[in-house]
C-alpha cells in the first residue's frame, strides 16, 4: 500500500514539472516581436532549464561523485525554445551499481518531464578518446559549462581537455566540416527553405567563427576576438546585428511550429512575416519581404564568416610572408593572392575599387584574394556615391568587364557578394536577395539575373559549344555581345515594383547605356531586349509556330537577323537560368525551330510567292520514294487530309504518319505508334482510330497515369471521321536507355485504354506543399485567331495530377474540339495554350459559360487534394 502512494507522488511530481516548464516556457516567449530582446530570453531559458536541473540532481544524485555538465549550444548558455538539451554526466572511473541505477532514474526522469535531451555518460579519458575521433564531440565538449556536482572532476575535466587541444588541427578540421556542410545546402544562402542553422550564411557559420577563435585563444565572443585584433569594431557590429536578426526568425519559427525546426518552410513563411509585421503591397507579397531580410543577413554572414576564417587560418598557421610581387602602384600578390599594396588604399583612391577587379583576371597566377583585402573591399561599398557613379574613368572600366568578356560572371559575382555592385547601379541593389513565389525561379532575383549573365558568356566558351552548338556558333559571330551581357543584367531589373518589370525596366536600361557611352543602335538594341526578353518564349510555347501567320507575327515584331539572334540567346540563357527543371530538350528544339523559320522569313523575297504546302509535300515525296512506299497509298490516305494538316505538321511527322498508317487507314482498331521523338527530347506518340467523344480525353488520362507529361498534342480530324492526333511526351519515370520499354508499353496498353467503355474519374492525388501555400488562382482566357475560324485557350494555374484530363473533359462536354495544345509547365506553374474550335464560342454566354465551369473544375481540383492530403 505505501509503495503504490509513492508511486502515484511520483507521477504527480513529474507531471507538476512537465506542466511547469511548459508554462514557464510559454511565458518567456509570449508576445514576441522585432523590439524584443531575443538573446536575453534564450539566456533566461537556459537559466530556467540550468535551475530545474540542479534541482533533480540535489532530489536523486547528491550522493554520487559526478558533474553534471551543459555541452553544445546550452553549453553556450543559449538555449532556443524547442532545441535539445546536451548535457555531459562526468563520472569517475568507477561508480557502484546503485550509482549508476541512479544516474539512469536520473536520466529517464529528464524524458519523462518533457526534456527533448541529449545525454552522455562519460569518463575524462572516455571524454578525450571521443574527441579525438569526432570533430563534432570535440566542438561540444569544448563548450562544456558546470551545472551541478563535482567541481574538482569538471575541473580535472577541463584541464585534460585543454591539452589536448590542437588548435591548427581543430582549425582545419572544422573548415573542412563548413565546407562538407555547405555543399549539402549547395553551397548557396539562397535556398527557397533555408535552414537558418545549417544552411551557408546561418548561425552555424557564426559559430564556427567563435570556435575556431575560442581554441586558438582569441576569445570565445565577438568583443574578445575584436580586442585580439582579428575584427574591426564596424565587424563586430554588422555580425551582432545578423546574428540577432537569425536568433530572431529561429526564435519565432521554433514557437510556431512547436517544435524543434530550423528548415524556414513555407508552411511558416506566412506565419512569420504576420508575426514580424510585414504586410502584402501590390508590388511584394509579405513573404517575399521576410525573405529578403533573411537572405540579406544571410549573405553578409557568408562574406563575413568566410573573410574572418580566412584571417584567423592565416594567423593560425602563421604563414610566412614571402616578397609580395608588385604588379602597379595600387596592386601585388603575395603568397598567390592579390592584395592592395598599402592598408586603405580604397579610402584614399576609390577609383581602384573598380581597377581591382580588372587586375584579378589578368594574372592567371593568382588563386584568389588576401583576407585583408577582402575586408577592404566590403568596407569599400560605402565610398561607392553619386560622385564615384559619375566619374567617367570608372563607367569605362565598369563598360570594359563587358567588353572585355574574361571574368565577366566571376566579377559581377564578386561585386554582388561584396555589396559593391549593388552600390555601383543602385536599382540592382534593390532587387538583391528578393525571393520570387512565381512556382518555377528558384533563384532569387539578383542570383538569377547573373545566372542569365553566365549562361550568356557559356555560350561564348569554345570549351563549352558542344553545349549548345547553334548558341556558340551565333555569339561567336555577333558584333558586339556587351550589348547581349547587358541586356541579361537589366532584363529582370524592375522585378518587385509592380506593374510590367518588362517596360520599366526600360528606362533603367536606357539610362545605364547613355552613362556608359553606348552608341544609339546597341542602346537601343539592349532597351528592346529588355522589353521584348519574353516575347519569343511566349511564342514559341503557347503558339502554334507551324502556323505561317504565327511566324509572320513574329517577324513584324522582331524586323531584322540582329534583334532575331539577340533575342534567341537572351531567351535560351533566362529560361535555363530559372530552374534547372525548367529547360529541357524540347523547349530547346521549339525555340530552335521558331528561330529558324523566322530567319527564312526574313531572308524571303517578299515579292516572291511561295506554296509551303507543295514545298512539304514534294520533300515527303522524296523521302517516303526511298522507303519504297508506292505513291498511290500515300496519294490516297492524304486525299483524306485538308490544308491545315500540312500547314501545322513537319515534314518529318507527315513521312511517319505515312509510312506507318500506310495499311490501316480503315483500321476499326485504334491504332498507336511511338518512336524517339526527332525535334528534342522524349517520345513522339502517333494515334490513329475511328473517332468518338473524349478520346483526347482518355489518351492524356492515359500519360498522366502512366507519368508521362504532355508538351504538345496536335489534334486532327480527317474527312472520313477519324481522329490523327500526334503528342510530344516526357518522363522521368524511365531511365535513358530504355526507350524501347516506354515505346512497347505505350504500344501495347494505350490501345487497351481507348478502347475501354468506362470514363476515368479525375484524378485526385497529391500537389506539391510549394503549391499548397502558394496557391495560384485558376485564370482561363479565350480569344479569337485572327482568321476568326479558331480560338486560343489560355490557362494558367498551378500544376496539379489530372489537369491536361480534367481541362479536355470539360471542353468535350462544351462539345469543343481541340485542334492544338501547347502544354508549357515550368516548377509547379501551368501556362498552357490550346487551339480550339466549336460553335458555341461563337456565343459570348456560352463562352463565359465554357471558362467559368474550367476555372470552377480546375479549383474544384485544388479542394479535391487538399482534402486528400488532411
Amino acid at each position: 500500500m505505501t509503495r503504490k502512494k509513492s508511486l502515484k507522488g511520483e507521477d504527480l511530481f513529474i507531471a507538476t514539472l512537465r506542466t511547469t516548464i511548459k508554462q514557464k516556457k510559454q511565458r518567456l516567449f509570449s508576445k514576441l516581436d522585432r523590439k524584443t530582446d531575443y538573446q536575453t530570453l534564450l539566456k533566461r531559458q537556459s537559466k530556467h532549464t540550468d535551475t530545474l536541473l540542479r534541482s533533480l540532481w540535489k532530489k536523486k544524485l547528491v550522493t554520487v561523485e559526478a558533474a553534471l555538465i551543459a555541452v553544445g549550444g546550452y553549453g553556450r548558455g543559449s538555449l532556443f525554445p524547442f532545441s535539445d538539451v546536451d548535457v555531459l554526466i562526468l563520472i569517475p572511473d568507477s561508480l557502484k551499481k546503485t550509482e549508476e541505477a541512479k544516474i539512469a532514474s536520473f536520466i529517464s526522469t529528464l524524458w519523462d518531464i518533457g526534456l527533448d535531451v541529449g545525454h552522455s555518460v562519460r569518463k575524462i579519458n572516455e571524454c578525450v578518446d571521443e574527441s579525438i575521433k569526432d570533430i563534432s564531440t570535440q566542438t561540444n565538449l569544448m563548450e562544456a559549462r558546470f551545472i551541478t556536482g563535482s567541481r574538482p572532476l569538471h575541473s580535472s575535466f577541463k584541464k585534460v581537455m585543454s591539452q589536448h587541444l590542437e588548435e591548427r588541427k581543430f582549425c582545419d578540421a572544422k573548415i573542412v566540416e563548413l565546407r562538407q556542410r555547405h555543399s549539402r545546402y549547395n553551397d548557396s544562402f539562397q535556398n527557397l527553405e533555408p535552414n537558418l542553422k545549417e544552411s551557408p550564411g546561418g548561425l552555424r557559420d557564426l559559430q564556427t567563427i567563435l570556435w575556431i577563435a575560442q581554441a586558438a585563444g582569441f576569445g570565445s565572443s565577438w568583443e574578445a576576438i575584436r580586442n585580439n585584433g582579428i575584427i574591426t569594431k564596424s565587424e563586430q557590429l554588422q555580425l551582432e546585428k545578423h546574428e540577432r536578426a537569425l536568433i530572431l526568425v529561429r526564435t519565432l519559427l521554433h514557437m510556431q511550429a512547436g517544435r524543434k525546426e530550423d528548415r524556414l518552410l513555407f508552411d511558416f513563411q506566412r506565419l512569420l512575416a504576420a508575426d514580424l509585421g510585414f504586410r502584402t503591397t501590390s508590388a511584394k507579397p509579405a513573404t517575399e519581404q521576410l525573405m529578403q531580410v533573411v537572405f540579406k543577413a544571410s549573405k553578409s554572414v557568408s562574406l563575413l564568416s568566410s573573410i574572418i576564417l580566412q584571417h584567423l587560418t592565416e594567423r593560425i598557421h602563421q604563414e610566412r610572408n614571402t616578397k609580395p610581387v608588385t604588379i602597379n602602384a595600387y596592386f601585388q600578390i603575395r603568397n598567390g593572392f592579390l592584395e592592395t599594396t598599402s592598408y586603405g588604399l580604397f579610402n584614399k583612391e576609390p577609383h581602384a575599387i573598380l581597377q581591382f577587379f580588372s587586375t584579378l583576371h589578368e594574372y592567371p597566377e593568382i588563386k584568389g584574394i588576401s583576407a585583408r583585402t577582402r575586408k577592404e573591399l566590403w568596407h569599400a561599398k560605402k565610398l561607392i556615391n553619386d560622385e564615384f557613379r559619375s566619374d567617367i574613368e570608372n563607367r569605362r572600366v565598369f563598360l570594359n568587364f563587358f567588353k572585355r568578356q574574361i571574368g565577366l560572371t566571376h566579377t559581377l559575382r564578386l561585386m554582388n557578394q561584396y555589396d559593391l555592385l549593388g552600390q555601383y547601379l543602385p536599382e540592382f541593389g534593390k532587387i538583391c536577395g528578393q525571393l520570387q513565389h512565381d512556382l518555377f525561379h528558384v533563384y532569387t532575383v539578383d542570383a538569377h539575373i547573373l545566372m542569365v549573365v553566365r549562361n550568356l558568356r557559356r555560350f561564348a566558351v569554345p570549351d563549352m559549344s558542344h553545349e549548345f552548338p547553334l548558341c556558340s556558333k551565333l555569339i561567336g559571330s555577333f558584333k558586339r555581345p556587351e550589348t547581349l551581357y547587358i541586356a541579361g543584367l537589366y532584363h529582370d531589373i524592375a522585378k518587385g515594383r509592380g506593374g510590367d518589370h518588362s517596360k520599366l525596366g526600360m528606362d533603367d536600361a536606357k539610362t545605364f547605356c547613355e552613362h556608359h557611352g553606348l552608341s544609339a543602335p546597341d542602346t537601343s538594341l539592349v532597351i528592346w531586349l529588355v522589353e521584348q526578353h519574353l516575347y519569343m518564349s511566349t511564342m514559341a510555347q503557347k503558339r502554334d509556330i507551324s502556323d505561317p501567320e504565327v511566324v509572320k507575327e513574329f517577324v513584324r515584331k522582331v524586323r531584322t537577323q540582329r534583334r532575331l539572334e539577340a533575342l534567341y540567346l537572351l531567351t535560351v540563357a533566362d529560361i535555363r537560368g530559372t530552374s534547372p527543371k525548367v529547360w529541357n530538350g524540347w523547349k530547346g528544339k521549339l525555340l530552335e525551330n521558331l528561330y529558324y523559320l523566322a530567319l527564312e522569313r526574313l531572308k524571303v523575297d517578299p515579292k516572291k510567292p511561295t506554296n509551303l504546302i507543295e514545298t512539304k509535300k514534294q520533300n515527303a515525296q522524296i523521302r517516303l520514294s526511298a522507303y519504297a512506299i508506292p505513291k498511290n497509298t500515300y496519294i490516297n490516305f492524304w486525299s483524306k487530309l485538308d490544308e491545315s494538316y500540312f500547314i501545322r505538321h513537319e515534314e518529318s511527322e507527315i513521312v511517319w504518319h505515312a509510312r506507318v498508317l500506310n495499311y490501316q487507314g480503315d483500321a476499326d482498331q485504334p491504332n498507336v505508334r511511338a518512336r524517339l521523338s526527332p525535334i528534342g527530347d522524349g517520345l513522339q506518340v502517333l494515334t490513329y482510330g475511328k473517332n468518338e467523344p473524349l478520346v483526347f480525353a482518355r489518351i492524356c488520362r492515359f500519360f498522366e497515369d502512366t507519368e508521362f507529361s504532355v508538351v504538345e498534342a496536335k489534334v486532327f480530324t480527317t474527312k472520313d471521321n477519324y481522329y490523327l492526333n500526334t503528342f510530344q511526351i516526357l518522363t522521368d519515370r524511365y531511365a535513358e536507355n530504355d526507350y524501347q520499354d516506354m515505346i512497347n508499353h505505350i504500344e501495347q496498353e494505350l490501345p487497351i485504354a481507348l478502347s475501354s467503355r468506362s470514363l476515368p474519374k479525375t484524378n485526385t492525388g497529391r500537389i506539391s506543399r510549394r503549391l499548397q501555400y502558394f496557391p495560384i488562382k485558376p485564370e482561363v482566357d479565350i480569344r479569337g485567331d485572327e482568321n476568326g475560324l479558331n480560338y486560343y485557350l489560355q490557362i494558367t494555374c498551378g500544376d496539379q495530377p489530372g489537369l491536361l484530363y480534367a481541362i479536355a473533359r470539360t471542353l468535350t462536354e462544351h462539345r469543343v474540339d481541340i485542334k492544338n495544345a501547347k502544354i508549357n509547365t515550368m516548377g509547379e506553374r501551368v501556362e498552357d495554350t490550346l487551339l480550339i474550335s466549336g460553335d458555341i464560342l461563337s456565343s459570348a454566354r456560352e463562352t463565359l459559360r465554357l471558362q467559368n465551369d474550367l476555372v470552377e473544375e480546375l479549383s474544384l481540383t485544388h479542394k479535391s487534394k487538399e482534402i486528400a492530403t488532411l
